[in-house]
């Protein structure tokens, strides 16, 4: 069954909003996992700012006709306090864009390691030693 299809006004909403997140989500650490593991070579700071724009409006586009297209839950707390939004949406709003936050940065992660992987870059941390 097609989301838009679902009889429940916010099951609706609570979907958009993943999916919206998720939307936002994958362009914004897409273009970021791409500039990083290229050396710079694939893209640059514009790229990576426009990338984000590009994934908060396809995100908003996608979510906004259904629930308003939030994708923040500091949008979404905004929205509560003006009264533009119900109170008890809020935590339900909030689970569902970090749900999509959370599955847009795994599935991110499941295709870019292999690249980190083959370029050899470690994790490092930044050792200070005091006196």
């Amino acid at each position: 069954m097609v989301f838009w299809k679902l009889r429940s006004r916010v099951s609706r909403e609570i979907i958009a909003e993943f999916i919206g997140s998720f939307i936002l989500v994958t362009f914004a650490i897409g273009a970021g996992a791409q500039l990083t593991l290229s050396n710079g070579q694939m893209g640059n700071f514009l790229s990576l700012n426009i990338a984000g724009g590009l994934g908060l409006t396809f995100g908003i586009y996608f979510s906004g006709g259904v629930s308003g297209g939030h994708l923040n839950p500091a949008v979404t707390l905004g929205f509560c306090i003006m009264g533009k939004c119900a109170w008890w949406k809020w935590p339900l709003y909030c689970i569902a864009q970090l749900a999509g936050s959370f599955v847009a940065a795994a599935v991110q992660f499941g295709i870019y390691h292999g690249f980190r992987v083959l370029s050899g870059i470690q994790r490092q941390s930044l050792l200070t030693h005091t006196q």
